[in-house]
């Protein structure tokens, strides 16, 4: 039987870890100084860059998933799919508990 209180204090530990996250990734765009001047740093400086964009990105999708499973537990649909109402499998939960379609929904959405 899936525990939905433990997922749902897993869920919100990741939550918390990953705001710490998206404030570390705010302070160091926020405390970074000036641009180099050299062409080589300057590559390197906007690498640099464009690799913390990306995990802002990936952090805020994470959190965002996060808070609608949450969101769904609190209002008592996380165990149903959105689209169909049918049950999610459990395996499928407990493997992923941000997921809120069945597989054959899921399945039907790729394809669309």
């Amino acid at each position: 039987m899936l525990d939905e209180k433990h997922i749902e204090q897993q869920l919100k530990q990741e939550l918390v870890e990953l705001k710490a996250r998206a404030r570390r990734i705010e302070a160091h765009r926020h405390g970074e100084e000036e641009a180099p001047k050299d062409w080589e740093e300057l590559a390197t400086h906007r690498e640099n860059d464009e690799v913390i964009d990306a995990l802002d990105d990936i952090t805020r999708d994470r959190m965002s998933a996060i808070e609608h499973a949450l969101a769904r537990i609190a209002e008592g649909s996380w165990r149903y799919c959105r689209v169909c109402g049918e049950a999610i499998e459990e395996e499928r939960l407990r493997a992923i508990p941000t997921l809120d379609t069945c597989i054959a929904c899921a399945s039907k959405l790729e394809q669309a």
